[in-house]
């Protein structure tokens, strides 16, 4: 028994003097990344790839005046940059250039609170925008782009009835002489740089370039301006799925233009889009009345002119003209299918010399502007709560205003009236409106 004793206790003075060399297995050992430089920059490396911690160069930029991120460093990739790698500098703003095949993606905040004025990336330069709905980028410039005045009228049209052929890549001899032996180029605008969605291109990017064939829009663009592509070389352009309007002049003068991609979702197409271009606007697209901005426009429906606005993804129809000839006119709540969702925003009757009588579908909450020579009566539904523009209705006799009505204002110049019932016991009067 003793002896048993006396190896136990061997062993464990055994064990006390060596446990100072059996490894501690239960908390793995990390490695913490430490701050390193290369050029300008300080970096990190996390996880085997690189974060651009902050740039040391020229506060002022006065010699440094664009700033070239690396793509990788000591063959890591860089992948990230601190929202605070840019705050040394002391100038408003700098240009940055973005190689196309970086990896980098940057942060939110990073363009915002240092006043990153350009970023160039492939053959453009991005302007930086911060919204409600979130932050973009908007195509500033191609900086491929050459440009000559317009083509004269004469040539324009001999062009337009002979198109040329995409495939020549070249301007005839008597088209344009002084676009002869440059070298042209399809163009394609990314849809996204490092994170940042390219949602606009500015109105003059593209206006005038006598290089550009083919041009291919990422499905990020939510708008395209006036004079977009006008006085251009360009031969074919797809409209983007999120572009709902063609707004005024975009392809006017246009004369290689062969091709165009429509969608299903477009709500406008301006009669001027195409103007003295090659391309030859689809019947199914064409109206007369057509007008568009770059978030807005107005078309035939039925007998009137509707007038849309998009807001984000929200899009809102409302009264521009009537355009027919009834005597007894009905304000409706929707024309053919389209929910009239917002107020009129000008004279409903301009032009107008038919409309003797107005009256109103039972679900109609608003009251369109009117102002009208002929108009002899006016009825409202028990759902319109406001009449705030009824001027110069100059053969207006009789208004009836049901309990509904709170509010009677925005009214003058109707000088035949002789009859104004109130039914409601509790309304507003302001202004003149006798």
């Amino acid at each position: 028994m003793k002896r048993i004793i006396a190896v136990l206790t061997s062993c464990l003075t055994l064990i006390s003097y060596t446990s100072g060399i059996i490894p501690y297995t239960e908390k793995p050992m990390v490695s913490i990344a430490e701050s390193q430089m290369f050029e300008d920059w300080e970096y990190e490396v996390v996880d085997g790839s690189v974060t651009l911690i902050k740039y040391n160069g020229d506060p002022d930029y006065t010699t440094q005046f664009n700033i070239e991120l690396p793509t990788e460093i000591n063959g890591l990739r860089v992948t990230n940059i601190d929202v605070d790698a840019f705050s040394n500098k002391r100038q408003s703003w700098c240009r940055l250039t973005i190689p196309e095949n970086s990896d980098c993606i940057l942060p939110d905040g990073l363009l915002k609170n240092r006043e990153i004025g350009q970023i160039y990336y492939g053959d453009f330069e991005f302007r930086y925008y911060s919204t409600s709905s979130g932050d973009y980028l908007s195509v500033g410039s191609w900086l491929k782009k050459v440009t000559q005045q317009s083509y004269p009228p004469d040539i324009l049209e001999e062009v337009t009835t002979s198109p040329l052929s995409a495939d020549t890549r070249a301007v005839k001899d008597t088209a344009a002489p002084a676009v002869q032996n440059i070298e042209m180029y399809d163009v394609t605008v990314p849809g996204n740089v490092c994170g940042y969605p390219v949602k606009e291109i500015d109105s003059d990017v593209f206006s005038s370039a006598v290089n550009l064939g083919k041009l291919t829009l990422p499905d990020s663009i939510t708008s395209i301006r006036r004079i977009f592509l006008n006085n251009s070389s360009v031969t074919e352009v797809n409209i983007p799925k999120n572009v709902s309007f063609i707004p005024d002049y975009c392809f006017q003068n246009t004369p290689r233009l062969q091709k165009v991609t429509f969608h299903d979702d477009i709500i406008v197409v301006s009669k001027t889009a195409f103007q003295n271009s090659a391309f030859k606007l689809p019947e199914e697209y064409y109206d007369e009345n057509a007008a568009a901005a770059q978030y807005s426009g107005r078309k035939t429906v039925g007998d009137w002119i509707i007038y849309f606005n998009k807001n984000s993804d929200t899009v809102t129809a409302a009264f521009w003209q009537y355009i027919g000839s009834a005597e007894v006119l009905v304000i409706p709540s929707e024309v053919d299918g389209i929910k009239i969702t917002a107020k009129s925003i000008q004279n409903i009757l301009s032009e107008n010399e038919t409309v003797k009588e107005i009256i109103f579908d039972e679900d109609v909450n608003y009251f369109p502007k009117i102002s009208s020579s002929v108009l002899e009566k006016i009825t409202l539904p028990n759902s319109v709560e406001k009449v705030d523009f009824l001027v110069n209705c100059t053969a207006l006799k009789s208004i009836v205003l049901p309990p509904s009505v709170r509010e009677f204002s925005g009214i003058g110049g109707c000088s035949a009236l002789e009859e104004l019932v109130i039914l409601s016991d509790e309304i507003n009067i302001s202004g003149m409106p006798f």
